[in-house]
């Protein structure tokens, strides 16, 4: 069952990135966190690979980069052995509302959790403000169970974006649930996978 003071609280950022680590621990402080930064792998330094399926496309490497970093990240989570593991994108805003849906979550059980994340299809309510997670897509911020890390590790490929990755395999196959309201923005600014300057429409479900 989740517990927050038992949870690792991780933030994936660049080690260039030292504008937003610096907007994060803002943030983070603003609702009393203690959160590690983890350096994701740059896209610069990638070679993708040839039979990758998005090989053509301008920004290959970014897509590749993040979605190995978060595999990278949930390796080390798994490593130290927390029940649960957080995920924060160093680009995002916490709700208002944080700490208290923090408590609310206090004692819950599930597999996935997005905290932020947008979809085309409208998800199922599950009660308590959690609905099914079916096609949903963004990762800037998610907490996951250690039980099903391995299965990530074991069964991610690299064909895949991880939000794809993860929208297919993963939230079919074990309880997935966003929260609505969700509890994280993702700002707008210079996209690190995008590679230019990104308005998201991805923020329709936040609770500012």
């Amino acid at each position: 069952m989740f517990r927050l003071s038992e949870t690792g609280k991780y933030c994936l950022t660049l080690p260039i990135r030292v504008d937003r680590q610096k907007n994060m621990i803002n943030e983070f402080h603003k609702h009393h966190l203690r959160v590690r930064f983890f350096y994701g792998i740059d896209a610069s330094a990638l070679i993708v690979p040839e039979l990758y399926p998005k090989k053509s496309e301008y920004n290959a490497a970014a897509i590749q980069a993040c979605a190995r970093s978060h595999i990278s990240l949930l390796h080390q989570a798994y490593e130290d052995g927390c029940d649960y593991a957080m995920v924060l994108e160093d680009d995002v805003e916490l709700s208002a509302n944080w700490d208290k849906a923090m408590d609310n979550l206090e004692g819950c059980g599930f597999d996935l959790l997005y905290l932020g994340g947008h979809s085309t299809i409208e998800p199922k309510d599950a009660g308590g403000g959690f609905y099914v997670a079916g096609n949903i897509a963004g990762t800037y911020g998610y907490i996951v169970n250690r039980n099903i890390i391995p299965y990530i590790l074991r069964n991610y490929c690299y064909f895949w974006g991880m939000d794809e990755f993860l929208s297919m395999y993963i939230q079919p196959n074990f309880n997935c649930f966003i929260l609505l309201p969700t509890l994280v923005k993702h700002l707008d600014g210079y996209s690190d996978v995008a590679l230019h300057h990104v308005e998201y429409n991805c923020n329709k479900w936040f609770d500012g």
